[in-house]
């Protein structure tokens, strides 16, 4: 099997899934299946590398892959990595699977952060971490706290942070959300938090690729889906510095009430925003001067 057959092989495999970048996914799952056979490439290679003949087990290494991602796995679960903001992750099933729609958070994050110099950030459910090492790769004097509740989540945090160079810059902790932060957290200027925002019908019709294999406390936000915006616009209110801000991810019909939310605990300037396909996914507000 050469490298363009085996491209064509796992194409011919994934289209009963009608997926949005077939192409993207085959190269992905053939360059993997290459590594666990012995021989490194990179995805981008796949096609280049042509009648190139692939390793002899190449056949059997993608049977494998594809039984799982036509199982509906999450290709980012079966690679082991996803691509965020210009920065590669390690990921995996202990934590949600950073995605493009996320990135307006980081965008609108540096928005609010505009002008100061080296600010202190704290990533609330950080999960994977994505929207704080975002963060402190695009502001060199930053320092960041990544937070969450979930041991297995903070260990893919440190080591994608470890992975990354930032460890000196960065402190990660565990920490309950929907609990008050001890004193010794300190104050940051920005609180930027994707948390868990599905309610309670909305989890009874997720897509399998998310039902199935993504951690559902990372997904259930309470019977409306709004109780982490309620517990962290209260109870971190006096962690965020005067003037500084709050940014969280939420569903595309739920900006309005964060909004509300945050102008009921205190917060000025509140702001929704748009993702890339048009749909409100963030909210940001300010704590007001004191």
């Amino acid at each position: 099997m050469t490298y363009a057959e085996a491209l064509k092989y796992t194409l011919e495999a994934l289209k009963p899934m009608d997926l949005s970048m077939p192409g993207l996914e085959a190269r992905e799952l053939v360059a993997y299946a290459s590594a666990s056979c012995g021989t490194q490439i990179r995805r981008d290679d796949v096609v280049k590398l042509g009648t190139l003949d692939a390793p002899e087990e190449m056949r059997d290494c993608l049977d494998d892959l594809l039984e799982r991602r036509l199982r509906g796995e999450p290709l980012a679960y079966i690679i082991g990595e996803w691509d965020f903001y210009g920065i590669t992750l390690e990921i995996t099933p202990d934590v949600l699977i950073p995605r493009q729609d996320t990135e307006i958070v980081v965008e609108r994050a540096l928005s609010l952060l505009d002008g100061v110099r080296s600010p202190r950030i704290l990533d609330l459910c950080c999960g994977s971490g994505a929207i704080g090492i975002a963060l402190l790769k695009q502001i060199p004097g930053a320092t960041g706290v990544f937070a969450d509740l979930s041991p297995s989540a903070l260990r893919v945090c440190r080591k994608n942070i470890e992975n990354l160079g930032l460890a000196i810059r960065t402190q990660v902790l565990a920490l309950d959300a929907l609990e008050p932060p001890p004193p010794e957290l300190g104050h940051f200027d920005l609180l930027a938090c994707n948390p868990p925002y599905i309610s309670s019908d909305e989890m009874l019709t997720l897509p399998v690729d998310v039902s199935g294999f993504e951690p559902h406390e990372a997904l259930y936000g309470g019977f409306d889906g709004l109780n982490f915006y309620r517990a962290i616009s209260t109870g971190f209110y006096h962690t965020i510095r005067p003037g500084g801000a709050v940014i969280f991810e939420c569903g595309a019909y739920q900006g309005f009430d964060v909004e509300e939310i945050l102008k009921k605990a205190g917060y000025i300037a509140t702001a929704r925003h748009l993702d890339y396909h048009k749909m409100e996914r963030a909210v940001s507000a300010r704590v007001p001067v004191r």
